[in-house]
């Protein structure tokens, strides 16, 4: 109960009041005070007896509750279905369970906030048997006639017996040097699996996201992608929400790529209406015995030939194929899901955080495909024949495909600010409610001209935002300053080049920025190099700057020979060389860059001026002319091959892309400001979530027994071979380096000793 100071000058006399009153109140002022303050008093002893009980305490008090029972604090992982208070009141029900694998399984999944699977292999390490107790569920040898079983030798999900391993499935005792050379699979596990004592966590590291109801893009005639920019990608198995303590994790429980191999034998538990994949044709769904699985794809990205009369989907690489029987179909709708390893880029994951109540404001509303604005084209010409100062939206409803003959010339004059976006409409009672960020994306080809324009009354500078798209094209910036953000894009501007699986090579400017003043944001987006002006400035934060190649230019002025300008970056990766003018700061970022043969840089990062700026925990070349640095890596030149970071792959399309790889030096995976790992997957705390596992392992594993972590990284299964047939020779892939220290070139045995 709050006391006010009427309520406290009634308990005086009234004689007081009468004073008080005559005096303008200072009296009642200074009760007024000393009522509030006797009110925080009473809500702190209220809350004290709150503090007492888990459900109701206060955020501070949860680590002293845990320590009662002698819960040790682990640190907080973003999209966990925990949090601390919960694993604290669930203590004792993980207690009563200790000792058993549903039970270990269960914490490490809770505290990591991923999918895990434990799997126990003694059951599958191969002992003579005693006839007094014979295990029939232990064979001798392997069933070589189930493929299935065969096709998960190795995997997670392993059941074929093995010999005996004698090395130790746990991490193995080592002196840890600073910096920390070991790679990350050294920390997590040993070199053995298949033992008695052993016990093998394994560890998802990408997610799946469920595409709902989007078109497919039509090659030719009944042939389709999945993908709305023709890439091969190979389509994921999307689990559902699942009971605590109700089973191991099973197959259908994990998002990784879906085999051809499973899906032939066990269709009805990947084809279905609320399953991972399902097709309509004009309307009407296919049923599962009108669909054949098969791969379609050849050498060289050639198509094979579908199945007659079927619908033929190739999982591995996200292509369909109807037979003539089908005809043309005008629309084909899929549910499918694909892969990746954090939030960016745009997609199905929800983006609604991101647009605010402003983002959508504005007396100006154009939905691309509406009686008013059918096409892209009339939704801009409308933007620009509006007045200066208008705030507005430009919106893509849904998932949909683009194609512009001619560049999309924008106007954004003083004062005005648009946003162009992807959302889902909502409405009620046929009025609209407004618009959410889940699942939508529009794949726009598309260059983007854009144009500022000054005014005379208006001193402000124009704004434009792009949000939810993929842009297979570039972006100009030309005329007066504005300032341009985008957040969950995809901007890459080569098609033909990503139609082959994102190869290495060279790539065109993403974003020319080439009016001066413009400030140029990025969050959360994947784009190619960038072209800015040294008077501009660009932050970019979670951002996968990727140029093709280490040797080739990620980011310059508006010459190759010129320096960019000012760059801040956090929380990124970029894969190319930098030049700027300065970088006034660069945090718990990835450059991999290096010189090519006779470069005329004289360093693959070079800043103009370093009086100024701040790089911390970064990995950067040791020879990169930079501001003061402060815990970067590598420490020297002698070390910097040891501490370079690893990579699955670099490839657009490839689930893991951008993401490091497990024999990346700990000194990476560790290197960044809260211990976390550098680079662009900084955000998906996937460090943390191992941190978590390792301290909550040894309490629930039953004695005697040892265990290891393993992460499991998925592979792209459409990718063909990238040897020649020949042997001692591989394709040689069009690279900046032109130094012969590609990753790829003449192979052999003693090839080496040349």
């Amino acid at each position: 109960m709050k006391l006010t100071g009427q309520d406290l000058m009634r308990l005086l006399p009234a004689v007081h009041g009468i004073r008080d009153a005559a005096a303008g109140g200072p009296l009642e002022a200074l009760l007024d005070v000393l009522g509030e303050q006797a009110g925080i008093v009473e809500d702190n002893i209220l809350q004290l007896y709150e503090d007492q009980f888990i459900e109701t305490s206060s955020t501070w008090a949860v680590p002293y509750i845990g320590d009662l029972i002698g819960y040790l604090p682990i640190q907080s992982i973003n999209g966990a279905f925990y949090s601390p208070r919960a694993e604290v009141a669930n203590t004792i029900g993980y207690r009563r369970r200790k000792g058993t694998a549903i039970a270990l399984e269960q914490v490490c999944s809770d505290v990591s906030g991923r999918p895990v699977h434990l799997a126990e292999r003694f059951k599958t390490t191969f002992t003579l048997q005693s006839m007094r107790c014979i295990t029939p569920s232990q064979p001798a040898f392997a069933p070589v006639r189930s493929q299935r079983t065969m096709e998960r030798i190795g995997t997670a999900f392993d059941s074929v017996s093995h010999r005996a391993d004698v090395r130790r499935i746990s991490p193995r005792l080592r002196a840890v040097a600073t910096p920390d050379m070991d790679a990350v699979d050294i920390a997590l596990h040993g070199g053995g699996q298949f033992n008695l004592p052993n016990i093998a966590l394994h560890l998802w590291r990408c997610r799946s996201f469920l595409v709902e109801k989007a078109p497919v893009l039509r090659v030719d005639d009944g042939r389709y992608t999945f993908d709305l920019a023709g890439l091969d990608i190979p389509l994921f198995s999307a689990p559902t929400l699942r009971t605590p303590f109700d089973h191991i994790t099973t197959r259908m429980d994990v998002p990784q790529p879906i085999s051809l191999r499973e899906v032939q034998t066990s269709a009805d538990d990947f084809y279905g209406e609320t399953k991972s994949l399902y097709v309509w044709i004009d309307g009407v769904a296919v049923d599962p015995q009108h669909i054949a699985w098969k791969r379609l794809s050849g050498d060289e990205g050639r198509w094979c030939a579908g199945v007659p009369g079927r619908v033929t989907v190739d999982v591995q690489c996200g292509r369909i194929a109807l037979a003539p029987e089908w005809g043309s179909p005008s629309e084909v709708l899929v549910r499918f899901a694909y892969g990746f390893a954090a939030d960016i880029g745009g997609g199905a994951y929800d983006r609604s955080v991101q647009l605010t109540a402003d983002t959508i404001a504005g007396e100006f509303l154009a939905i691309v495909g509406s009686p008013l604005t059918p096409t892209v084209e009339d939704a801009v010409a409308l933007w620009n024949a509006q007045p200066e100062g208008t705030t507005g939206s430009i919106v893509f409803v849904n998932y949909a495909r683009i194609d512009c003959e001619e560049a999309l010339q924008i106007r954004i004059p003083a004062g005005s600010a648009l946003t162009i976006l992807a959302a889902t409409a909502h409405s009620a009672n046929g009025v609209s409610s407004g618009f959410t960020g889940a699942q939508s994306q529009v794949t726009l080809a598309a260059d983007l001209l854009v144009t500022g324009e000054a005014s005379a009354s208006n001193v402000n500078t124009g704004r434009l935002a792009l949000n939810g798209l993929r842009l297979l094209g570039s972006i100009a910036v030309g005329g007066e300053a504005i300032g341009l953000s985008a957040n969950h894009c995809t901007v890459l501007p080569d098609p033909a080049r990503l139609h082959a699986a994102g190869a290495e090579g060279p790539r065109e400017p993403s974003f020319t920025v080439l009016s001066a003043g413009t400030s140029l944001t990025m969050e959360r987006t994947l784009t190619g190099p960038l072209a800015v002006v040294d008077s501009a400035t660009v932050m970019l934060c979670e951002v996968l700057l990727d140029a093709g190649s280490p040797c080739c230019i990620a980011y310059a002025g508006a010459e190759p020979s010129q320096q960019g300008g000012d760059l801040q970056v956090e929380n990124s990766t970029v894969i190319g060389k930098v030049r700027t003018r300065t970088m006034p700061l660069a945090s718990n970022t990835i450059f991999r860059a290096r010189l090519a043969r006779n470069d005329s840089w004289p360093a693959a990062v070079w800043c103009g001026r370093t009086q100024t700026g701040c790089v911390r925990f970064c990995s950067l070349p040791f020879a990169s002319i930079t501001p003061r640095r402060y815990q970067c890596l590598p420490t020297s030149l002698v070390n910097e091959g040891a501490l370079s970071p690893m990579f699955v792959s670099l490839r657009y399309g490839h689930p893991a892309y951008g993401l490091l790889a497990t024999r990346t030096p700990l000194a990476v995976w560790h290197g960044a400001d809260d211990g976390g790992q550098i680079g662009v997957m900084h955000g998906i705390q996937e460090s943390e979530a191992v941190q978590n596992m390792q301290l909550r392992i040894p309490e629930f594993l039953p004695a005697g027994m040892e265990a290891g972590v393993f992460l499991v990284t998925p592979t792209a299964c459409c990718e063909g071979p990238r040897r020649h047939p020949h042997y001692g020779v591989r394709v040689v892939p069009e690279d900046c380096c032109e130094n012969g220290a590609s990753d790829e070139g003449v192979s052999g045995i003693g090839i080496r000793l040349l």
